[in-house]
């Protein structure tokens, strides 16, 4: 790819030729290449000089004509397509292959759309922490979106060299990464202190790689000289794009920028860091200017972020629904933790420190009666939290819970995590199990595991004869099959945010007289016409049970925008104030003789608290856990299969006694039955076992050990530095 027609182009004071022909005049000397001759060349195409407008209708029609050849989703990607022909009309507008102008803009569309999307569309939520585990084991994306940019990334090397491809795709799949980090991110409190992450953080977010080799790198030619420059560009691109998302990201109030965060982490005084970085700025001001004129910012927070709603608006302020003056609000499942959370990460600096404060500062004297929170992540509820949070002293409104382990958790679900739902289950506010069930729509566990985590929960509470709350989405046959096998026909169940078939809604109802169907704020969306389609199909018949639920802090109802003053585009999460948005909705759609008050009544009689059950340990569930236990131990014994073995080549080779904490890596010589090669009869797994036994001795799951010792394997093989990885 040749990076400009131009022959001759003056920099510096002094004419110079362009990077092009400059190579060809070297006659093949590659090492006569000088990296500031790469950078004056590139410094050169974002010149303000002769600078071509960012409008490019050519190259808009043809962009639009290949994504809907392509069958791309033009009503979610139209915008960002268009941002995508803009940095390409623009910053590389001397390309002059059509299909890598295409390619480039196509790229920048996705990775816009993710920065935009993630993690405000529930859809996409799920699917872009899965995102590189299906690329790399090229597996098909259940997210048409999120598959498109699969498919689009590996054609990246049809378009460039092998190495420069290599940056492209890593910088792509690090940003992907990043977005994950952010939201996870966002439950926790913001902690930015260390100079040193922030900048790491930077460099992954703002994929400076993939649009610094879009502009330099040719598909062939030497690679190690054309490296060198990358630092430098790098750190260019990424300084104009810090400069402007302070100033579009502060002006909106947010300050998950990195100036901002380099001057938490750097001095206490916030303005002499902004007056030091502004006068840094100026050094740069003709480039920065460049940017600044086409609305263009490469990598990370490239997009307008919308403003955030007043403090007060989404709090104390909040508006009461009418129906609320006769009709009390319980909000069926909610997730606590998540929305406040969430409302620290959007109001950093909002009154409401602690979970109790927020709840009672937003609910109190709005109508709130009961919320019933849901513990379902065993990487959360095994802290204790949930303990903390039922003991706890709430303020004018009744706080009740559930536990269980999601579908998206059934591969967690292990003794210990059983042990601690039993345990929940015995408080006096659990007034149930849950949420539990299967989900085939993304499968972050696999579906035989969620099959038989399902299975184990249902038994423990029919058991116990407590209520069980079921998630179950795109797994209809399963979930009536399982069901129907454990659970006794009058056993109190809730399908929690119901999306699926009316059909299999209506068959649930008829089987089990005291199951409940939960809406949530979601039957309000187009893209969901299956909930709708149930409430008007029950409204017809004698089984007219409704949960009213919020699933906080997703889903907030559409409706609930119309009595917002001022109006707002979108709010940053939901809560229990919404629900009577969701009942005036589901009365609409119910029909002739309902109203707000009607629904809010009817799914208040379908919360009748069950009376507290005696959750002692049993002799059956004794023995089920002495038996789970053998299970654990004869893997064990099966991991100690080739001990000699191992422990026979560490003496051989190093001379050193061997530690009796080696015997739980010996299955490592399993290695040949799993199609490896010989040379794991080398010494390559005993490198495997020196790394994981004494560096990573504190992991209790013995197959993450064993793949930790084969990657250290396969690295020594190829040679690869390693630190990463570790």
């Amino acid at each position: 790819m040749k990076v400009s027609s131009r022959t001759k182009c003056a920099i510096n004071g002094r004419e110079t030729q362009s990077w092009a022909s400059y190579f060809g005049s070297l006659g093949g000397h590659l090492l006569a290449f000088d990296v500031s001759d790469i950078l004056r060349d590139f410094l050169h195409h974002f010149d303000t000089t002769d600078m071509p407008s960012v409008s490019d209708t050519t190259l808009q029609d043809l962009c639009f004509s290949e994504a809907g050849r392509r069958g791309y989703s033009i009503d979610v990607l139209s915008p960002r397509l268009v941002f995508g022909v803009h940095i390409v009309a623009s910053a590389y507008h001397f390309v002059e292959n059509n299909n890598t102008k295409v390619f480039i803009a196509f790229v920048t569309m996705f990775l816009a759309y993710l920065d935009d999307a993630y993690p405000d569309e529930p859809d996409i939520l799920i699917g872009v922490a899965k995102f590189t585990e299906l690329f790399g084991s090229s597996e098909h994306h259940p997210n048409k979106v999120l598959n498109d940019f699969s498919d689009l990334l590996n054609e990246t090397y049809s378009h460039f060299g092998e190495v420069a491809a290599d940056f492209i795709v890593h910088a792509c799949l690090t940003f992907v990464t990043t977005r994950v980090l952010e939201v996870q991110g966002s439950t926790e409190e913001p902690v930015h202190k260390d100079e040193e992450y922030v900048l790491y953080l930077r460099g992954m977010s703002g994929i400076p790689e993939a649009f610094a080799i879009f502009i330099i790198f040719p598909r062939k030619l030497p690679y190690h000289v054309y490296v060198q420059a990358l630092p430098f560009i790098r750190q260019h691109i990424n300084f104009t794009n810090d400069v402007l998302s302070f100033y579009k990201e502060e002006y909106a109030g947010e300050t998950g920028n990195l100036i901002s965060l380099l001057a938490e982490a750097r001095v206490s005084d916030g303005n002499f860091h902004f007056r030091s970085m502004l006068r840094l700025a100026s050094c740069h001001r003709v480039h920065l200017r460049f940017f600044a004129t086409t609305s263009i910012a490469m990598g990370k927070n490239n997009k307008k972020k919308s403003s955030r709603p007043p403090h007060d608006l989404m709090t104390s302020a909040f508006p009461q629904h009418a129906s609320t003056s006769k009709s009390t609000i319980i909000d069926t499942h909610t997730h606590l933790l998540s929305t406040f959370a969430l409302y620290r990460s959007k109001y950093p600096e909002g009154k409401y420190e602690t979970a109790f404060d927020f709840v009672e500062g937003v609910y109190a004297g709005k109508g709130v009666e009961t919320i019933v929170d849901v513990w379902c992540e065993p990487e959360v509820f095994m802290r204790g939290t949930w303990k903390e949070l039922a003991d706890g002293k709430w303020e004018g409104i009744q706080y009740r819970f559930v536990i269980g382990v999601h579908p998206h958790e059934a591969k967690s679900y292990t003794p210990a995590v059983e042990s601690e739902i039993l345990t929940a289950l015995s408080h006096q506010s659990c007034v149930g199990l849950g949420e539990i069930g299967l989900d085939y729509h993304y499968t972050l566990s696999p579906p035989d595991v969620q099959q038989r985590v399902f299975a184990q929960q249902l038994r423990i509470a029919v058991d116990r004869g407590i209520p069980i709350t079921v998630h179950t989405r795109e797994a209809e046959e399963d979930t009536e099959r399982i069901m129907k096998e454990i659970v006794p026909k009058d056993h109190r169940v809730h399908i929690h945010c119901f999306t699926d078939t009316a059909s299999f809604g209506l068959r649930l109802l008829e089987y089990f007289p005291n199951l409940h169907i939960g809406v949530t704020g979601v039957v309000c969306y187009a893209t969901n016409l299956n909930t709708a389609e149930l409430l008007k199909q029950m409204s017809a018949t004698d089984n007219k049970r409704i949960l009213l639920e919020t699933d906080a802090p997703y889903m907030v109802p559409a409706n609930v925008y119309d009595a917002l003053e001022p109006k707002q585009s979108r709010l940053p999460f939901s809560h229990s104030l919404m629900i009577p948005w969701t009942a005036e909705f589901v009365a609409g759609v119910m029909g002739e003789g309902w109203d707000t008050e009607r629904v809010l009544d009817l799914a208040r009689e379908g919360v009748k608290r069950p009376s507290h059950v005696d959750l002692s340990m049993t002799l059956a569930s004794t023995s089920l856990k002495r038996k789970r236990w053998l299970e654990v131990l004869d893997g064990y014994r099966f991991c100690c299969w080739t001990t000699s073995y191992i422990l026979s080549q560490l003496e051989r080779n190093t001379g050193h006694e061997c530690h009796s904490f080696l015997i739980l890596e010996g299955r490592l010589e399993e290695a040949p039955s799993r199609g490896c090669s010989s040379n794991w009869f080398n010494l390559s797994p005993v490198l495997g076992v020196l790394i994981v036994a004494p560096s990573y001795r504190f992991l209790e799951n013995t197959d993450v050990k064993v793949h930790i010792a084969v990657v250290v394997v396969y690295l020594d093989e190829i040679d690869v530095p390693t630190n990463q990885a570790y």
